[in-house]
């Protein structure tokens, strides 16, 4: 059963500024959910409680408005799959009085006054199993099962989740060649690519004719070779089949499918029933104990990715031994269906709706494997920086700050060979620098390296046994922890829409990075930077102005990653992030600094051009201008053990505004 509201939603007022309106008060809609309407039982039980409170605890007092709005958030007609249920006049009441009560205590979050309405939903054109996405410039067939996709359901105009169902046999070639058609044909993204000069891999399998008569082989690539399928798959803990100098002439001889393992015979099948003749896999088209091999053909592999026609990604194989093509059983979500409409195109159909948080609990528990691994993220990621979306914020963004969130993403992934991080971002950063064209420094973009340099550990980590990355680079910290790439990881420097300007304090004298081979994107061998900043050292500060972050220390706010610079600065403290774990409790930082010889080397502050102004709503201005006090952060450094007069970083400080004037300025070379 469903309410009038429920059964009638317009997909077009969605993404309009008025949005859908729905019951006019949080009584009324939870009289509907009494009354039997499951659409709006499901949105009282998705209630966000940390931000508009229990509902159980009452609703609609006051005298604010109590009209319920629905409405896509950032997303546009054809993209939707997160709606947002809400009272949004009491949501601004109460993040005013969260404004105020941050500028006066910063005290953190606020229950509101009175519960409100606050939800979100993911809805999907109909019933859903699973959720298939599509990569620009390399579309991905999933492994968790082979399932097909309806097109004929007109909410599929809106909705990006698509209506799922499992297949057995082959039936699934004729729906993703149809998948394949629509996206080569009419994607923008996927499309435009032809006009691009296509250089091909050293060596693909070449997998034969679709009927199977002949044996796939490893060949050389041709110039004539303009189309090849790539596989995404994780190693894992049993090594798969690999191309080594002495195996090289038998794989050039013949890969029977009988001799191959479950996921890559699956692949050459995939690869044949598709129409195509060749396909790239890592272990395969890459001679595994060449040094030399692998230097020049990891330089290419994020092109691989980019120029192939599909990816085949898969994603739930643990390693090659497990197979794409069985049937497997679906994810099972617990939907509320609901009727729509289209003023616009004057059409009716049904939606699908979702809890939010079982959606995202779901597909986090039944896609782990490659969503942990580090090389995948390039592959996964298509390469199309410049005008996409933000993947962890459905809003545009530009190709720097899309950066720093993919960093954040490939640092909390797993590496099985640290030395690998910066080939395995290489792709990623050869498209940034296509996109803006600024010189790029084992991980750092030399135009924003005051920014760039500041980043920090969220969790203490340690580092890797080998070198992979000078000091001052994240990609010298060993992965699987959360990185914050850079002091503010912004393309336009601003928080809560004001602006924001980093003023170096730092002057940059010299750079420099040796390269392993001939790719100044790939692995480096050593790195050099020389700045002259003001610094001071960590024993001429008091024991009780030198501290660690507390939990208590946290400005919790809705929607925000927690971010280093949104920690409440004690007066007269200096807050430090150790890029290593430390052994023992707080009480040994300070000794423990000064036993390293360790320097604070002011770095850049961070700071707000906008003053209030009379007469205006100045909530957001003086909520930055009271996040901005005590943005003052230099880096932690130790000297290099001999008498080299090289120092390297250990971290990175946050130093109150009454304890960063007076310092003197000193030449540093930090590798």
């Amino acid at each position: 059963m469903l309410c009038d509201f429920c059964s009638n939603i317009d997909l077009d007022q969605l993404a309009t500024p008025e949005g859908y309106k729905h019951h006019s008060s949080c009584a009324d809609l939870i009289q509907a959910a009494q009354d039997g309407c499951e659409s709006c039982q499901l949105i009282s039980q998705s209630q966000w409680i940390d931000v508009g409170g229990d509902l159980g605890k009452g609703y609609d007092l006051g005298s604010l408005d109590t009209q319920i709005t629905e409405r896509t958030v950032h997303q546009t007609p054809g993209r939707y799959n997160r709606m947002r249920v809400g009272q949004e006049i009491r949501f601004e009441g109460h993040q005013a009085r969260l404004n105020e009560a941050n500028i006066s205590k910063l005290s953190g979050f606020i229950s509101p006054e009175s519960p409100y309405l606050w939800c979100f939903l993911t809805v999907a054109a109909n019933s859903s199993a699973y959720y298939v996405q599509f990569y620009a410039f390399s579309c991905a067939i999933f492994r968790h099962q082979v399932l097909t996709i309806s097109i004929d359901d007109r909410s599929s105009d809106y909705i990006r989740l698509r209506p799922l169902e499992q297949r057995l046999g082959k039936n699934w070639v004729r729906t993703v060649a149809e998948w394949l058609t629509e996206c080569i044909s009419g994607h923008e993204a996927c499309s435009h690519q032809s006009s691009d000069k296509i250089f091909p891999p050293t060596r693909v399998i070449d997998v034969g004719p679709s009927d199977g008569s002949e044996i796939p082989f490893l060949c050389t690539c041709r110039d004539g070779i303009q189309e090849w399928v790539t596989l995404s798959h994780c190693w894992g803990q049993s090594p798969p089949l690999k191309t080594t100098v002495s195996s090289l002439p038998d794989h050039q001889r013949g890969l029977p499918l009988d001799k191959l393992p479950r996921l890559f015979h699956d692949a050459v099948l995939i690869t044949r029933d598709l129409g195509y003749r060749y396909l790239w896999i890592d272990s395969l088209c890459i001679v595994q104990d060449s040094r030399e091999d692998w230097i020049r053909e990891s330089a290419y592999m994020g092109n691989i990715y980019k120029h192939s026609v599909f990816t085949i990604s898969a994603d739930n194989c643990r390693d090659s031994r497990d197979n794409i093509l069985e049937n497997h059983s679906p994810i099972q979500m617990n939907y509320v269906k609901q009727r729509c409409c289209s003023s616009k195109l004057l059409f009716r159909s049904e939606i699908y709706a979702f809890s939010r948080c079982e959606w995202e609990q779901n597909y986090k528990s039944n896609h782990s494997v490659l969503g942990s691994r580090a090389w995948a993220l390039q592959e996964q990621e298509g390469l199309q920086i410049a005008k996409e979306k933000d993947p962890l914020h459905d809003r545009y963004c530009g190709p720097l700050r899309l950066w720093y969130l993919l960093v954040m993403q490939f640092c909390a992934r797993r590496i099985t060979f640290e030395e690998d991080s910066l080939s395995a971002v290489s792709g990623l950063a050869k498209e940034v620098n296509r996109q803006i064209g600024k010189e790029y420094l084992a991980g750092i973009w030399a135009h924003d390296i005051h920014n760039g340099l500041l980043w920090s550990v969220g969790a203490q980590a340690s580092y890797p046994s080998t070198y992979v990355a000078p000091s001052w680079s994240w990609a010298s910290i060993k992965k699987g922890r959360l990185v914050h790439p850079a002091c503010m990881p912004m393309t336009e420097k601003s928080y809560l829409g004001q602006p924001v300007i980093i003023k170096p304090a730092a002057k940059i004298l010299e750079t420099h990075v040796t390269y392993a081979g001939g790719d100044n994107f790939g692995p480096v061998v050593s790195g050099k930077l020389r700045i002259n900043a003001p610094f001071k050292m960590t024993n001429s500060f008091a024991k009780n102005e030198i501290r660690l972050p507390w939990v208590e220390d946290t400005v919790p706010l809705s929607g925000e990653e927690l971010e280093p610079f949104l920690y409440k600065l004690q007066p007269s403290t200096i807050t430090c992030w150790l890029d290593a774990r430390l052994e023992g409790d707080y009480a040994v930082l300070y000794p423990h600094l000064g036993a390293r010889g360790a320097a604070f080397v002011h770095i850049a502050s961070l700071a707000s051009s906008h003053v209030l102004i009379p007469g205006l709503n100045n909530y957001s201005r003086q909520r930055v201008i009271a996040m901005l006090q005590h943005q003052n952060w230099a880096l932690i450094l130790e000297p290099v053990v001999g008498d080299t007069g090289e120092w390297k970083r250990i971290g990175v400080a946050r130093i109150a505004d009454e304890l960063s004037d007076g310092w003197e300025s000193r030449d540093f070379a930090i590798i």
